[in-house]
C-alpha cells in the first residue's frame, strides 16, 4: 500500500507541476525503510542513483524524515540550484503528500540567498490542490475555516 500510494502521489505531483518523471533530478521520499524506497524506485522505473536515502544512518524519523533527508542532500551537494526535486511522504491514517519543485537556494552563496525576496518565488499552479481528495468531513472543516467561521 505504501509503495502504490507513494508512487501515485509522486506521479500526480510531477504532472501537476507540468513535468515528466525523467525531468526530475532527485526524489526525496519518506525514509520508512529501504525496501519501500527501492520498491518505489522500481515501480516508477526511476534510477536509485536519483533517489536520496539516509534511512540506513537514522532509521525512520517519521514526519522529520523528508526535511532531514533534504537538508542532508543539500549539504552533500546532491541538490544544486536549478534541480527539480520531488519530496514525497506516506504516513499514519494512509495519508500521503508530495511536492515537485525547482530548487533555487544556494547555501554556498549567502549574498545571493540574502537577496532573494518573496517576489522571487513562484508557486506553480496546482501546488495547493490535494493529490488525493480530502475526506468529506475534513473538506467541510477547511471550507468553514476559509469562510472565517469559528473553528
Amino acid at each position: 500500500m505504501a509503495v502504490r500510494t507513494l508512487g501515485s502521489t509522486t506521479l500526480r505531483a510531477v504532472e501537476k507541476a507540468g513535468l515528466d518523471l525523467p525531468d526530475v533530478d532527485l526524489v526525496i521520499p519518506h525514509q520508512a525503510n529501504i525496501r519501500i524506497i527501492e520498491a518505489l524506485a522500481k515501480s516508477l522505473d526511476f534510477p536509485m542513483e536519483r533517489v536520496f536515502v539516509n534511512v540506513d544512518r537514522y532509521g525512520n524519523t517519521s514526519a522529520a524524515s523528508v526535511p532531514l533527508a533534504l537538508s542532508e542532500a543539500v549539504g552533500a551537494g546532491r541538490v544544486k540550484p536549478g534541480d527539480r526535486l520531488v519530496l514525497v511522504a506516506f504516513g499514519a491514517g494512509l495519508t500521503s503528500g508530495a511536492i515537485a519543485l525547482q530548487w533555487t537556494a544556494d547555501p554556498a552563496n549567502s549574498a545571493r540567498a540574502n537577496a532573494i525576496g518573496s517576489g522571487d518565488v513562484t508557486v506553480l499552479p496546482g501546488y495547493l490542490e490535494p493529490v488525493n481528495p480530502f475526506p468529506p468531513a475534513l473538506e467541510w472543516l477547511l471550507e468553514r475555516s476559509e469562510q472565517g467561521s469559528p473553528k
